[in-house]
């Protein structure tokens, strides 16, 4: 990202000026663009460890891209949280007990909204419930 670039070249002790004329050619010949960045990173983490909207947000930002293009990149990378793959996630975090207070943290500390936090332990309840039953 510009600002990573921006932080990076300051440690090395260039002058605002040298800084900034960088920046501006690296952007003029295409080597750096906050907008190709964000959805690489979008890309990137969607073929991990799932993650939420507010994760994403939360990584782009921390990185130093603005809000308006962070909002662009997920519209336009098409990314959605995605219920199936919390319920996956929090299926491998459970041990032996199923903590739901140490699972909604889990999720959320993922990124995953509030709705689909909740569906997951919605579902993870009942499956709880029904493999107490049959034993």
């Amino acid at each position: 990202s510009i600002y990573e670039v921006r932080r990076y070249l300051a440690t090395k002790k260039f002058g605002v000026e040298a800084v900034n004329a960088a920046i501006e050619r690296l952007i003029e010949k295409g080597y750096l663009d906050d907008m190709h960045f964000a959805l690489s990173f979008i890309s990137s983490k969607a073929r991990g460890k799932p993650v939420g909207v507010r994760f994403l947000r939360a990584a782009l930002k921390k990185k130093g891209v603005e809000d308006v293009i962070v909002k662009q990149a997920l519209t336009e990378s098409g990314f959605c949280e995605d219920a199936q793959a919390a319920l996956e996630a929090a299926r491998k975090k459970i041990r032996k007990d199923y903590d739901r207070n140490k699972i909604a943290r889990f999720l959320f500390s993922r990124g995953f909204s509030t709705e689909i936090v909740y569906g997951t332990l919605r579902v993870l309840d009942k499956e709880n419930r029904n493999t107490r039953h049959e034993e």
